[in-house]
Protein backbone atom coordinates (compact mmCIF):
# COMPACT_ATOMS: atom_id res chain seq x y z
CA UNK A 1 0.00 0.00 0.00
CA UNK A 2 1.54 3.29 -0.83
CA UNK A 3 1.85 6.04 1.31
CA UNK A 4 -1.00 8.31 0.47
CA UNK A 5 -3.60 5.56 0.17
CA UNK A 6 -7.18 6.34 1.33
CA UNK A 7 -8.77 4.14 4.11
CA UNK A 8 -12.59 3.97 4.28
CA UNK A 9 -13.96 4.64 7.88
CA UNK A 10 -17.80 4.07 8.94
CA UNK A 11 -19.77 5.21 11.57
CA UNK A 12 -22.67 3.72 12.60
CA UNK A 13 -24.04 5.45 15.74
CA UNK A 14 -24.65 9.17 16.43
CA UNK A 15 -22.41 10.76 19.35
CA UNK A 16 -23.31 10.97 22.57
CA UNK A 17 -22.83 14.52 22.61
CA UNK A 18 -25.35 15.01 20.06
CA UNK A 19 -27.62 13.15 21.26
CA UNK A 20 -27.53 14.89 24.58
CA UNK A 21 -27.80 18.45 22.70
CA UNK A 22 -30.75 16.86 21.20
CA UNK A 23 -32.51 15.68 24.43
CA UNK A 24 -32.36 18.59 26.50
CA UNK A 25 -33.31 20.64 22.89
CA UNK A 26 -29.74 22.70 22.77
CA UNK A 27 -29.66 24.25 18.80
CA UNK A 28 -26.77 22.60 17.12
CA UNK A 29 -25.28 23.07 13.71
CA UNK A 30 -25.13 19.55 13.40
CA UNK A 31 -29.44 19.29 13.23
CA UNK A 32 -29.25 20.25 8.95
CA UNK A 33 -27.09 17.27 7.91
CA UNK A 34 -27.99 13.48 8.75
CA UNK A 35 -27.00 12.11 11.87
CA UNK A 36 -25.81 8.73 11.79
CA UNK A 37 -28.15 5.68 13.87
CA UNK A 38 -31.27 4.15 13.73
CA UNK A 39 -34.65 5.67 14.27
CA UNK A 40 -38.05 5.29 14.37
CA UNK A 41 -40.23 7.88 12.24
CA UNK A 42 -43.93 8.35 11.08
CA UNK A 43 -43.98 9.20 7.79
CA UNK A 44 -47.52 10.28 7.66
CA UNK A 45 -49.60 11.47 10.47
CA UNK A 46 -51.78 8.80 11.61
CA UNK A 47 -48.93 6.45 10.07
CA UNK A 48 -47.32 3.51 12.03
CA UNK A 49 -43.86 3.53 12.76
CA UNK A 50 -41.37 3.04 10.27
CA UNK A 51 -37.56 2.11 11.12
CA UNK A 52 -34.96 4.10 9.36
CA UNK A 53 -31.17 3.92 9.33
CA UNK A 54 -28.61 6.61 8.42
CA UNK A 55 -24.66 5.96 8.38
CA UNK A 56 -22.03 8.52 6.88
CA UNK A 57 -18.71 6.49 4.90
CA UNK A 58 -15.61 9.20 4.58
CA UNK A 59 -12.62 8.01 2.93
CA UNK A 60 -9.50 9.20 4.56
CA UNK A 61 -5.80 9.15 3.99
CA UNK A 62 -4.01 7.05 6.07
CA UNK A 63 -1.45 9.09 7.00
CA UNK A 64 -2.75 12.64 7.56
CA UNK A 65 -6.27 11.89 8.51
CA UNK A 66 -7.69 13.91 5.46
CA UNK A 67 -10.57 13.32 3.71
CA UNK A 68 -9.45 11.57 0.26
CA UNK A 69 -12.93 12.05 -1.39
CA UNK A 70 -16.33 13.34 -0.44
CA UNK A 71 -18.33 12.36 2.53
CA UNK A 72 -20.75 9.75 1.83
CA UNK A 73 -24.38 9.86 3.40
CA UNK A 74 -26.61 6.46 3.29
CA UNK A 75 -29.70 5.47 4.89
CA UNK A 76 -32.00 2.75 4.55
CA UNK A 77 -35.67 2.95 5.22
CA UNK A 78 -38.20 0.35 5.99
CA UNK A 79 -35.79 -2.10 3.37
CA UNK A 80 -35.47 0.39 0.79
CA UNK A 81 -31.95 2.21 -0.01
CA UNK A 82 -32.09 5.39 -0.19
CA UNK A 83 -30.01 7.30 -2.64
CA UNK A 84 -27.88 10.58 -1.72
CA UNK A 85 -30.54 13.17 -2.30
CA UNK A 86 -33.32 11.67 -0.76
CA UNK A 87 -31.44 10.59 2.66
CA UNK A 88 -30.93 14.49 2.81
CA UNK A 89 -34.78 15.03 1.87
CA UNK A 90 -35.83 12.39 4.58
CA UNK A 91 -33.78 14.00 7.59
CA UNK A 92 -35.10 17.34 6.87
CA UNK A 93 -38.58 16.92 6.77
CA UNK A 94 -38.48 13.83 9.52
CA UNK A 95 -35.16 14.10 11.14
CA UNK A 96 -36.20 16.32 14.12
CA UNK A 97 -39.23 14.13 14.81
CA UNK A 98 -37.14 10.72 14.54
CA UNK A 99 -37.06 9.44 17.87
CA UNK A 100 -33.47 7.39 18.48
CA UNK A 101 -33.90 3.75 18.97
CA UNK A 102 -31.43 0.90 19.58
CA UNK A 103 -30.76 -1.78 16.94
CA UNK A 104 -32.40 -4.45 18.18
CA UNK A 105 -35.97 -2.49 17.78
CA UNK A 106 -34.66 -1.38 14.44
CA UNK A 107 -34.14 -4.71 13.38
CA UNK A 108 -38.20 -5.94 15.19
CA UNK A 109 -39.64 -2.95 13.32
CA UNK A 110 -37.74 -4.10 9.42
CA UNK A 111 -38.34 -7.28 10.47
CA UNK A 112 -42.35 -6.20 10.81
CA UNK A 113 -42.66 -4.44 7.72
CA UNK A 114 -40.77 -7.16 5.52
CA UNK A 115 -43.59 -9.66 7.39
CA UNK A 116 -46.66 -7.41 6.53
CA UNK A 117 -45.40 -6.92 2.54
CA UNK A 118 -45.24 -10.37 1.96
CA UNK A 119 -48.07 -11.63 4.02
CA UNK A 120 -50.37 -8.83 4.72
CA UNK A 121 -50.12 -6.19 1.77
CA UNK A 122 -53.19 -4.29 3.23
CA UNK A 123 -51.60 -3.70 6.32
CA UNK A 124 -50.75 -0.64 7.72
CA UNK A 125 -47.43 -1.55 8.26
CA UNK A 126 -46.65 -2.90 4.46
CA UNK A 127 -46.99 0.83 3.75
CA UNK A 128 -45.83 3.34 6.50
CA UNK A 129 -46.08 6.30 4.12
CA UNK A 130 -50.04 5.64 4.00
CA UNK A 131 -52.24 7.18 6.51
CA UNK A 132 -53.54 4.26 8.37
CA UNK A 133 -57.34 4.28 8.63
CA UNK A 134 -57.88 1.82 11.60
CA UNK A 135 -61.56 0.81 10.49
CA UNK A 136 -59.98 -0.39 7.09
CA UNK A 137 -57.11 -2.21 8.32
CA UNK A 138 -56.95 -5.68 10.41
CA UNK A 139 -56.91 -5.97 13.89
CA UNK A 140 -53.70 -6.15 15.27
CA UNK A 141 -54.30 -9.29 18.08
Amino acid sequence: MTQDSPIITSTMTASREWKHRRATGAPSEEHELPQPGWYRVRLVKGGVWAPIRFWIVEHRFRDSGALAADTEYHGVLTGERLDPVEVFRTWERHGLMAQAIEPSEYAFLSARADHAKAYTPNSPHADPRQRTDWFASPTPF
